[in-house]
């Protein structure tokens, strides 16, 4: 299954940090045109709005078809997810993210990345 997750979330965290830096961008641009009380960049604005919109659809689009294939997606940036298991009788959760070469860790359901402990 990690072979078919790891590429989607690859791609998720990809379009995540370059959806951040629009937002920044963005943030940027209005910042100015506020600062100095000028319209300028409406174009620049405008489609950097677009871009934006745009990249959060796809990236929606990645997380829903990584959830389908039975996992959660605990975040984004750091291409997080959890997927269900039962542990010595009690559920738990496996835990992988991007740059991880198995999965190897594992919490309890309350737990999160910080309760990680190896498998």
């Amino acid at each position: 299954m990690l072979a078919q997750i790891r590429p989607l979330m690859e791609e998720v965290q990809r379009r995540t940090l370059a959806f951040q830096q629009l937002q920044r961008d963005v943030d940027l641009i209005e910042g100015k045109r506020k600062g100095n009380g000028h319209l300028g960049q409406t174009k620049e604005l405008e489609e950097k709005r677009t871009a934006f919109a745009e990249l959060r659809q796809s990236i929606a689009r990645l997380v829903e078809e990584v959830q389908q294939l039975g996992v959660e997606v605990k975040d984004l940036s750091m291409g997080l997810i959890d997927f269900l298991a039962v542990r010595e009788g009690r559920e738990v959760y496996l835990c992988w993210r991007v740059g991880e070469s198995r999965v190897e860790w594992w919490h309890s359901l309350e737990g999160g990345f910080s309760a990680r402990q190896r498998l």
